[in-house]
This record gives C-alpha cells, sequence and structure tokens, in this order.
C-alpha cells in the first residue's frame, strides 16, 4: 500500500510539473489535469466494479 502511495505521488508530481511547464499561466492546469484523469479512472474502475 506505501509503495502504491509513493509512486502516485511522483507520478502525480510528475505529470502536474509537465503540464504546468508547457502552459504559462495562473491556472493551476497540472493539478486540474491530474484530479480530471483520476477521477476518471475512479469511475470507470467504480463502474467495472459495479457491472460485475
Amino acid at each position: 500500500m506505501a509503495l502504491g502511495g509513493a509512486a502516485g505521488a511522483c507520478l502525480r508530481y510528475s505529470v502536474d510539473r509537465a503540464v504546468q511547464s508547457r502552459h504559462e499561466s495562473v491556472l493551476p492546469r497540472g493539478t486540474l489535469t491530474v484530479n480530471a484523469a483520476g477521477s476518471l479512472l475512479l469511475g470507470l474502475v467504480t463502474g467495472a466494479v459495479e457491472a460485475g
């Protein structure tokens, strides 16, 4: 569990920095991108589990 959390945190940080470096903006697009992708993934996994 701890390894997954550590890997996830590193991946989240890397994606956030990569997106922010490409878009000079006040809006935190990296954080928005990571959160939207995570929500989509969680929704897909939950839907798949519910569907059986």
